[in-house]
């Protein structure tokens, strides 16, 4: 942990998240915790909802502690099995019993999604989902428009469903709940809990460092599972390489292989436009990426983003997400794959792929800023207008170091490439026959 200034703490950064405690902006300490993604792009800030007259700050082996009365908390970095790079705890100790059994936190966010997980459909526990305890009811943070690339899948962090424990070790879940409208979180406590706890009591809402979907979902074996796929960040007039897709893939026992593919969202029947080469899988849960030789060349539309695997136990990841769309294709081929056809629609998944891009350099040269150019002397316009026809290099107009222009009301056909006497304006150039200079060239704005 490293000191920003007397009241304010930054943790290690990740690859895409920071997490800042206290408030930088303020003079005194607050119990706060700002999540910082993609270098402060999108960010999200949470702070226990108490006056901090009469309050007190220490720092113990990379551990902050705030207290005031009968409350402390604890903000302080945590290994997290389940989230790529660890994650950050946001403690709370209370040694008596509560007025309330609610917990409030103010918060602030820029360019965040939050979407809850609640507990599995009947159709996703036969289709063979599984969503672990600290999943249910819990919170999926994505970014509001942005994936691929460094993005992955747009998440950057989990907050996992908070729990409660007293002094002789009983812990139940708690209830979280996110209030982007009023700006709130608030943790709910079981009352018949806290009416027979032994004080003190511990909540511990904890924020993983991820960007892997929470619930795992198994391949249909020797067939087809990815998700739609809205490709809208090229300009006007851009494409994109697709140079790979990459997903959150493993086995649950041996190996399989998989292969990345990139189909057309054209429903009924999703047109395959290219696969991806063949990677080997195994029990080692991490990202798998399957590369397309070459670069597959697209533009802004809608496709479907997934991969086609050999065996029955390699397993995928997703959150639940409204508006997103998972897809399977059971009678489809890692042999051979195919266009989409047996489809089946999974409803309200993000599914954890990813494609990797560039955005190529367009041969077409930059267009030039448009400007008038006057005749004018000593600064002042005259009434001709002087157009330049032809300034291509090395075109021979009879002198060095000059340009071809037409003129009108004069014979004069040259600019010399050069300040004339008695102006020091070096964007100046003048309207020289070799003796005599009759005008300079100066450019002016459009409007002016």
């Amino acid at each position: 942990m490293q000191i920003l200034d007397s009241t304010t703490f930054i943790t290690t950064k990740k690859s895409i998240n920071q997490v800042e405690i206290g408030d930088a902006k303020q003079e005194v300490f607050y119990p706060q915790a700002k999540i910082k993604s993609w270098d402060n792009e999108a960010n999200f800030s949470v702070r226990f909802d108490e006056d901090i007259k009469d309050s007190s700050f220490i720092i113990v082996d990379n551990v902050v502690e705030w207290t005031k009365d009968d409350k402390k908390i604890r903000l302080y970095e945590v290994d997290i099995p389940e989230a790529e790079e660890g994650g950050f705890e946001f403690e709370i100790t209370l040694d008596a019993k509560p007025k309330s059994d609610i917990l409030n936190f103010t918060i602030e966010t820029k360019l965040f999604s939050f979407h809850y997980q609640p507990e599995l459909t009947e159709e996703e526990i036969e289709d063979g989902s599984e969503r672990p305890e600290n999943i249910v009811g819990s919170y999926a943070v994505y970014h509001t428009s942005k994936r691929d690339n460094k993005y992955k899948t747009g998440k950057a962090f989990h907050i996992y469903r908070p729990w409660v424990e007293d002094d002789k070790g009983e812990r139940v879940w708690c209830d979280l709940d996110i209030n982007e409208g009023n700006k709130l979180l608030t943790i709910t406590m079981p009352q018949k809990f806290l009416d027979t706890a032994v004080y003190p009591i511990v909540v511990d809402p904890t924020f993983g460092h991820t960007g892997i979907g929470a619930t795992q979902y198994a391949f249909s074996g020797n067939g087809y599972d990815g998700g739609k796929y809205t490709l809208s960040a090229l300009g006007a007039g851009e494409t994109a390489d697709v140079s790979s897709v990459t997903g959150y893939v493993y086995t649950t026992s041996s190996t399989s292989n998989i292969k990345g593919c990139l189909h057309n969202d054209n429903s009924p029947t999703y047109s395959l436009i290219a696969v991806a080469g063949p990677e080997a899988v195994d029990t080692t849960q991490t990202w798998i990426t399957s590369s397309f030789s070459p670069e597959e060349n697209i533009t802004n539309g809608n496709y479907c983003l997934g991969m086609v695997t050999e065996g029955w136990s390699t397993q995928c990841r997703y959150d639940s997400v409204a508006g997103q769309t998972g897809l399977r294709d059971f009678s489809n081929s890692y042999a051979d794959p195919q266009p989409l056809t047996d489809v089946f629609i999974l409803g309200g998944r993000k599914m954890s792929f990813y494609a990797t891009y560039t955005i190529p350099v367009s041969d077409t040269p930059p267009k030039l800023n448009t400007k008038k150019m006057y005749v004018c002397y000593d600064d002042t316009p005259l009434t001709d207008t002087i157009n330049i026809y032809n300034t291509i290099s090395g075109v021979d107009c009879g002198m060095s170091n000059y340009m071809c222009v037409s003129s009108s009301g004069t014979s004069v056909e040259y600019v010399q490439i050069s300040t004339d006497t008695g102006h020091d304006d070096a964007s100046h150039l003048r309207v020289y026959d070799g003796t005599t200079t009759y005008a300079v060239l100066k450019t002016f704005d459009k409007d002016d």
